[in-house]
């Protein structure tokens, strides 16, 4: 029994690390790599040159674009962290006008995705 779930979990585990791993292997390819479609996962001519280019300010400036990212994300969490409480608040604590239906409206808008 243990086996097998052990084989669940690693398969299960591949199908979520498998994109991840296909982009850091993906990174090491050269430009004759990229279009051949004969590779799939692993290059034929590994190189360090995209990591080089990446880092250097002649395509972006990384560092400068990393930050603005991570900027940008810390204070979209801090402002929906902040605005789901006080929903939470408000649903928990007061009684208003057709409650059940904005309730029901916000879990929809949860489980209905977006496109």
């Amino acid at each position: 029994m243990k086996k097998i779930v052990l084989s669940l979990l690693l398969l299960i585990s591949f199908v979520f690390l498998q994109p991840l791993l296909e982009m850091l292997l993906g990174s090491f390819r050269s430009k004759e790599d990229c279009i051949d479609p004969e590779i799939f996962f692993i290059a034929r001519n590994p190189t360090f040159s995209n990591y080089i280019l990446a880092f250097s300010d002649i395509v972006l400036d990384y560092w400068k674009t990393l930050w603005n990212s991570v900027w940008f994300s810390f204070v979209l969490a801090i402002l929906q962290t902040a605005v789901t409480a006080i929903t939470g608040y408000v649903f928990a604590r007061y009684k208003f006008k057709f409650k059940s239906f904005w309730f029901a409206l916000l879990i929809a808008g949860f489980l209905i995705p977006v496109p």
